[in-house]
Protein backbone atom coordinates (compact mmCIF):
# COMPACT_ATOMS: atom_id res chain seq x y z
CA UNK A 1 0.00 0.00 0.00
CA UNK A 2 1.52 3.16 -1.01
CA UNK A 3 2.14 6.00 1.65
CA UNK A 4 0.26 9.15 0.60
CA UNK A 5 1.51 13.01 0.79
CA UNK A 6 -0.86 13.29 4.05
CA UNK A 7 1.01 10.37 5.72
CA UNK A 8 4.43 11.36 4.89
CA UNK A 9 3.93 15.33 5.91
CA UNK A 10 2.60 13.76 9.39
CA UNK A 11 5.48 11.38 9.60
CA UNK A 12 8.24 14.09 9.63
CA UNK A 13 5.90 16.36 11.61
CA UNK A 14 6.09 13.83 13.90
CA UNK A 15 9.58 13.60 13.41
CA UNK A 16 10.19 17.47 13.81
CA UNK A 17 7.97 17.16 17.08
CA UNK A 18 10.67 15.12 18.78
CA UNK A 19 13.49 16.67 17.24
CA UNK A 20 12.02 20.03 19.25
CA UNK A 21 11.17 18.27 22.04
CA UNK A 22 14.40 16.94 22.98
CA UNK A 23 15.86 20.30 22.08
CA UNK A 24 13.61 21.72 24.78
CA UNK A 25 14.83 18.82 27.49
CA UNK A 26 18.79 19.65 26.84
CA UNK A 27 18.39 23.49 27.13
CA UNK A 28 16.38 23.60 30.22
CA UNK A 29 19.23 21.15 31.37
CA UNK A 30 21.80 23.66 30.31
CA UNK A 31 19.53 26.62 31.81
CA UNK A 32 19.51 24.88 34.85
CA UNK A 33 23.58 24.21 35.12
CA UNK A 34 24.32 27.61 34.06
CA UNK A 35 21.95 29.50 35.76
CA UNK A 36 22.85 33.22 34.70
CA UNK A 37 23.09 32.13 30.84
CA UNK A 38 20.50 34.30 29.33
CA UNK A 39 21.40 32.51 25.43
CA UNK A 40 20.31 29.17 27.52
CA UNK A 41 17.07 30.79 28.85
CA UNK A 42 16.38 32.07 25.33
CA UNK A 43 16.58 29.05 23.66
CA UNK A 44 13.85 27.22 26.33
CA UNK A 45 11.56 29.90 25.41
CA UNK A 46 12.03 29.55 21.62
CA UNK A 47 12.18 25.98 21.99
CA UNK A 48 8.92 26.12 24.20
CA UNK A 49 6.44 28.17 21.62
CA UNK A 50 8.21 25.82 18.78
CA UNK A 51 7.08 22.65 20.11
CA UNK A 52 3.63 24.21 21.04
CA UNK A 53 2.79 25.47 17.64
CA UNK A 54 4.65 22.08 16.20
CA UNK A 55 2.10 20.01 17.88
CA UNK A 56 -0.60 22.51 17.01
CA UNK A 57 0.33 21.98 13.21
CA UNK A 58 0.14 18.28 13.42
CA UNK A 59 -2.87 18.64 15.00
CA UNK A 60 -4.56 20.74 12.52
CA UNK A 61 -3.02 18.22 9.89
CA UNK A 62 -4.54 15.39 10.95
CA UNK A 63 -7.63 16.53 10.89
CA UNK A 64 -10.41 15.52 8.72
CA UNK A 65 -11.34 16.66 4.91
CA UNK A 66 -9.30 19.97 5.78
CA UNK A 67 -5.80 18.02 5.77
CA UNK A 68 -7.24 16.18 2.58
CA UNK A 69 -7.53 19.52 0.64
CA UNK A 70 -4.16 20.65 2.05
CA UNK A 71 -2.69 18.06 1.08
CA UNK A 72 -3.53 17.95 -2.35
CA UNK A 73 -1.80 21.11 -2.45
CA UNK A 74 1.83 20.24 -1.41
CA UNK A 75 2.78 19.10 -5.03
CA UNK A 76 1.54 22.76 -5.97
CA UNK A 77 2.69 24.61 -3.28
CA UNK A 78 5.74 23.16 -1.32
CA UNK A 79 5.59 21.51 2.36
CA UNK A 80 6.52 24.74 3.56
CA UNK A 81 3.99 26.98 1.99
CA UNK A 82 1.55 24.22 3.38
CA UNK A 83 2.70 24.19 6.64
CA UNK A 84 2.41 28.14 6.86
CA UNK A 85 -1.39 27.68 5.96
CA UNK A 86 -1.84 25.14 8.07
CA UNK A 87 -0.32 27.68 10.90
CA UNK A 88 -2.40 30.79 9.59
CA UNK A 89 -5.32 28.12 9.66
CA UNK A 90 -4.98 27.90 13.72
CA UNK A 91 -4.45 31.30 13.87
CA UNK A 92 -7.82 32.28 12.52
CA UNK A 93 -9.53 29.62 13.53
CA UNK A 94 -8.35 28.21 16.77
CA UNK A 95 -7.18 31.25 18.44
CA UNK A 96 -7.26 29.46 22.42
CA UNK A 97 -4.81 26.84 20.99
CA UNK A 98 -2.66 30.07 20.10
CA UNK A 99 -3.21 31.44 23.38
CA UNK A 100 -2.36 28.39 25.62
CA UNK A 101 0.85 28.35 23.53
CA UNK A 102 1.63 32.47 24.47
CA UNK A 103 0.87 31.55 27.96
CA UNK A 104 3.09 28.75 28.57
CA UNK A 105 5.79 30.65 27.10
CA UNK A 106 5.06 33.55 29.46
CA UNK A 107 5.44 31.02 31.85
CA UNK A 108 8.78 30.13 31.05
CA UNK A 109 9.81 34.12 30.53
CA UNK A 110 8.65 34.64 34.42
CA UNK A 111 10.28 31.54 35.62
CA UNK A 112 13.29 31.89 33.84
CA UNK A 113 13.67 35.58 35.23
CA UNK A 114 13.03 34.70 39.12
CA UNK A 115 15.39 32.26 38.54
CA UNK A 116 18.00 34.43 36.92
CA UNK A 117 16.74 37.84 39.63
CA UNK A 118 17.27 35.03 42.72
CA UNK A 119 20.51 33.85 41.54
CA UNK A 120 21.54 37.49 41.84
CA UNK A 121 20.43 38.49 44.98
CA UNK A 122 21.10 35.28 46.49
CA UNK A 123 23.54 33.84 45.23
CA UNK A 124 24.54 30.10 44.04
CA UNK A 125 23.24 27.38 46.88
CA UNK A 126 26.84 25.77 46.40
CA UNK A 127 28.31 28.93 47.72
CA UNK A 128 30.23 30.09 44.37
CA UNK A 129 33.16 28.72 42.70
CA UNK A 130 35.18 26.08 44.42
CA UNK A 131 39.15 27.74 43.68
CA UNK A 132 41.80 25.71 41.44
CA UNK A 133 44.83 24.06 43.22
CA UNK A 134 44.40 21.51 45.83
CA UNK A 135 41.76 22.04 48.68
CA UNK A 136 42.37 21.46 52.11
CA UNK A 137 40.85 18.03 53.19
CA UNK A 138 37.86 17.99 55.60
CA UNK A 139 38.54 17.60 59.15
CA UNK A 140 38.00 14.28 61.15
CA UNK A 141 34.47 13.05 62.25
CA UNK A 142 35.85 12.92 65.94
CA UNK A 143 37.30 16.46 67.33
CA UNK A 144 40.47 17.61 65.86
CA UNK A 145 43.20 16.57 68.85
CA UNK A 146 44.61 19.97 68.89
CA UNK A 147 43.41 23.79 69.31
CA UNK A 148 44.69 26.89 67.44
CA UNK A 149 44.07 30.31 67.57
CA UNK A 150 44.07 32.83 64.27
CA UNK A 151 44.87 36.66 65.00
CA UNK A 152 45.40 39.01 62.11
CA UNK A 153 48.58 41.93 62.94
CA UNK A 154 46.51 45.25 62.06
CA UNK A 155 47.55 47.48 65.17
CA UNK A 156 48.42 51.05 63.89
CA UNK A 157 51.92 50.86 65.35
CA UNK A 158 54.57 49.90 62.40
CA UNK A 159 52.15 48.23 60.55
CA UNK A 160 50.91 49.76 56.96
CA UNK A 161 47.18 49.78 56.18
CA UNK A 162 45.51 50.64 52.72
CA UNK A 163 42.18 52.35 52.46
CA UNK A 164 40.60 52.97 49.25
CA UNK A 165 39.83 56.91 50.70
CA UNK A 166 41.99 59.62 49.46
CA UNK A 167 44.27 61.29 52.02
CA UNK A 168 41.71 64.82 52.12
CA UNK A 169 38.80 62.16 53.11
CA UNK A 170 40.33 60.80 56.25
CA UNK A 171 39.45 62.72 59.35
CA UNK A 172 41.71 62.55 62.32
CA UNK A 173 42.79 61.96 65.25
CA UNK A 174 43.01 58.48 65.17
CA UNK A 175 40.81 57.41 68.48
CA UNK A 176 42.48 56.34 71.82
CA UNK A 177 40.69 53.40 71.95
CA UNK A 178 42.26 51.88 68.48
CA UNK A 179 46.22 53.44 69.39
CA UNK A 180 46.15 51.58 72.86
CA UNK A 181 44.24 48.19 72.20
CA UNK A 182 43.08 47.74 68.94
CA UNK A 183 44.38 48.30 65.14
CA UNK A 184 43.59 49.70 62.01
CA UNK A 185 40.88 47.09 61.23
CA UNK A 186 38.31 48.44 63.94
CA UNK A 187 38.95 52.29 62.80
CA UNK A 188 35.15 53.06 60.99
CA UNK A 189 37.03 55.40 59.18
CA UNK A 190 39.49 53.79 57.37
CA UNK A 191 38.05 49.57 57.73
CA UNK A 192 35.32 49.82 54.71
CA UNK A 193 37.31 48.18 51.99
CA UNK A 194 40.86 48.47 53.37
CA UNK A 195 43.38 46.00 53.64
CA UNK A 196 46.68 44.96 55.38
CA UNK A 197 49.16 46.28 52.69
CA UNK A 198 52.06 43.87 52.38
CA UNK A 199 53.03 42.37 53.76
CA UNK A 200 50.14 40.92 55.54
CA UNK A 201 51.07 39.25 58.51
CA UNK A 202 48.66 36.53 60.47
CA UNK A 203 49.58 34.53 64.06
CA UNK A 204 48.87 31.49 64.10
CA UNK A 205 48.97 29.24 67.89
CA UNK A 206 48.39 25.65 68.08
CA UNK A 207 47.92 23.17 71.29
CA UNK A 208 47.16 19.98 71.94
CA UNK A 209 44.18 18.92 73.21
CA UNK A 210 45.51 16.02 75.68
CA UNK A 211 49.45 15.06 76.20
CA UNK A 212 49.27 13.08 73.37
CA UNK A 213 51.23 14.66 70.81
CA UNK A 214 50.36 15.95 67.59
CA UNK A 215 52.69 16.30 64.71
CA UNK A 216 52.62 19.26 62.42
CA UNK A 217 53.96 18.76 59.02
CA UNK A 218 53.73 22.11 56.89
CA UNK A 219 51.67 25.31 56.64
CA UNK A 220 50.83 25.84 52.91
CA UNK A 221 49.31 29.28 51.95
CA UNK A 222 47.08 29.22 48.57
CA UNK A 223 45.74 32.15 46.83
CA UNK A 224 42.50 32.40 46.15
CA UNK A 225 41.59 35.53 43.92
CA UNK A 226 43.58 38.22 42.86
CA UNK A 227 42.30 41.63 42.01
CA UNK A 228 44.51 44.79 41.16
CA UNK A 229 45.89 46.79 44.09
CA UNK A 230 43.93 48.77 46.27
CA UNK A 231 44.10 52.81 44.75
CA UNK A 232 43.81 55.07 47.62
CA UNK A 233 46.18 56.20 50.55
CA UNK A 234 48.69 53.91 52.70
CA UNK A 235 48.48 54.56 56.32
CA UNK A 236 51.31 53.98 58.66
CA UNK A 237 51.99 55.30 62.38
CA UNK A 238 55.65 54.74 63.87
CA UNK A 239 55.47 54.48 67.93
CA UNK A 240 58.12 52.29 68.94
CA UNK A 241 60.84 50.00 68.03
CA UNK A 242 59.62 46.28 66.30
CA UNK A 243 59.97 43.07 68.21
CA UNK A 244 61.94 40.23 67.13
CA UNK A 245 59.96 37.37 66.28
CA UNK A 246 60.19 34.41 63.90
CA UNK A 247 58.38 34.28 60.46
CA UNK A 248 57.10 31.87 57.48
CA UNK A 249 57.43 34.30 54.63
CA UNK A 250 55.48 33.60 51.67
CA UNK A 251 55.41 35.28 48.27
CA UNK A 252 51.80 36.00 47.19
CA UNK A 253 52.75 36.72 43.47
CA UNK A 254 53.79 33.06 42.96
CA UNK A 255 51.51 30.47 41.65
CA UNK A 256 51.52 28.09 43.26
CA UNK A 257 52.69 30.00 46.53
CA UNK A 258 55.87 29.17 47.92
CA UNK A 259 57.90 30.28 50.56
CA UNK A 260 60.64 32.89 50.21
CA UNK A 261 61.95 32.72 53.46
CA UNK A 262 62.16 30.65 56.72
CA UNK A 263 63.92 33.05 59.29
CA UNK A 264 63.78 36.05 60.58
CA UNK A 265 65.31 38.48 58.26
CA UNK A 266 65.94 41.72 59.50
CA UNK A 267 67.37 40.73 62.96
CA UNK A 268 68.84 43.29 65.24
CA UNK A 269 71.33 43.25 67.42
CA UNK A 270 69.09 42.66 70.38
CA UNK A 271 67.24 39.60 68.99
CA UNK A 272 67.64 36.30 71.19
CA UNK A 273 69.66 33.87 69.15
CA UNK A 274 66.88 31.35 69.49
CA UNK A 275 64.29 33.88 67.54
CA UNK A 276 66.26 33.81 64.68
CA UNK A 277 66.71 29.98 64.42
CA UNK A 278 65.13 28.94 60.93
CA UNK A 279 61.31 27.62 60.86
CA UNK A 280 61.68 23.89 60.12
CA UNK A 281 58.87 21.69 60.24
CA UNK A 282 57.76 18.86 61.58
CA UNK A 283 56.59 20.67 64.84
CA UNK A 284 55.51 18.82 67.81
CA UNK A 285 52.39 19.84 70.63
CA UNK A 286 50.47 18.80 73.23
CA UNK A 287 48.83 20.55 75.70
CA UNK A 288 51.71 21.36 77.44
CA UNK A 289 53.09 22.87 74.54
CA UNK A 290 52.14 25.18 72.02
CA UNK A 291 53.67 26.21 68.57
CA UNK A 292 53.21 29.77 67.07
CA UNK A 293 53.74 30.87 63.72
CA UNK A 294 53.54 34.24 62.00
CA UNK A 295 52.86 34.15 58.44
CA UNK A 296 54.31 37.09 56.55
CA UNK A 297 52.44 37.16 53.27
CA UNK A 298 53.96 39.29 50.67
CA UNK A 299 52.41 40.90 47.31
CA UNK A 300 54.14 43.39 44.60
CA UNK A 301 51.05 43.08 42.24
CA UNK A 302 47.65 42.40 43.49
CA UNK A 303 45.34 42.63 46.01
CA UNK A 304 45.14 38.92 47.38
CA UNK A 305 42.52 36.71 49.19
CA UNK A 306 44.48 33.84 50.56
CA UNK A 307 43.70 30.68 53.06
CA UNK A 308 46.14 28.39 55.15
CA UNK A 309 46.20 24.85 55.16
CA UNK A 310 47.92 23.18 58.50
CA UNK A 311 48.60 19.74 57.56
CA UNK A 312 48.99 17.20 60.90
CA UNK A 313 49.19 13.87 61.89
CA UNK A 314 48.48 11.93 65.28
CA UNK A 315 47.78 8.32 66.51
CA UNK A 316 46.62 7.14 63.37
CA UNK A 317 44.75 10.14 61.70
CA UNK A 318 46.28 12.89 59.07
CA UNK A 319 44.83 15.84 57.62
CA UNK A 320 44.61 19.18 56.70
CA UNK A 321 43.18 22.45 58.62
CA UNK A 322 41.37 24.99 56.73
CA UNK A 323 42.21 28.29 58.16
CA UNK A 324 40.65 31.25 57.60
CA UNK A 325 39.60 35.01 58.65
CA UNK A 326 36.38 33.56 60.75
CA UNK A 327 35.35 31.72 57.52
CA UNK A 328 36.78 34.55 54.85
CA UNK A 329 40.08 34.57 53.26
CA UNK A 330 42.63 36.69 54.64
CA UNK A 331 43.64 39.91 52.17
CA UNK A 332 46.64 41.20 51.61
CA UNK A 333 47.20 44.29 48.83
CA UNK A 334 49.97 45.39 47.44
CA UNK A 335 50.66 49.42 48.06
CA UNK A 336 51.86 50.46 44.65
CA UNK A 337 48.67 52.51 43.96
CA UNK A 338 48.35 54.22 47.15
CA UNK A 339 49.55 57.06 48.10
CA UNK A 340 52.00 56.82 51.00
CA UNK A 341 51.17 59.10 54.42
CA UNK A 342 52.31 59.13 57.73
CA UNK A 343 49.88 60.10 60.96
CA UNK A 344 51.40 62.33 63.32
CA UNK A 345 48.90 63.04 66.34
CA UNK A 346 46.37 64.95 63.92
CA UNK A 347 48.22 65.41 61.04
CA UNK A 348 48.57 63.15 58.09
CA UNK A 349 51.91 63.97 56.14
CA UNK A 350 51.71 62.07 52.93
CA UNK A 351 55.10 62.08 50.28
Amino acid sequence: MRTTRVERRQRVQAFVASGVTAGLGIAINLATDWKTSLLAWSAVLVLTVGSGFVTLLATESARGPGADARGASVSAHGTGNVAAHTLSHVVHHNPPAVGLVLVVAAVVVVAGAGGLLAHRLVGPVTGGAVPEGPQPSPPPSSPLPFTHAVRKLTPTCGWPWITPKAPEQIRLPVPDEITTSGGWSEWDEVNEGGAAASPGQVVITVQGRTDAEVVLLNLEVRVVARREPIRGTALSRQCGDPGAVRWLSVDLDRDPVVPTADRFDEPYPFTPDWERKPIKFPYTVSLADAETFVIKASTEGCDCDWVVGLHWASQGQTGVLPITDNGRPFRTSSDRNARPCSVLETVLTCS
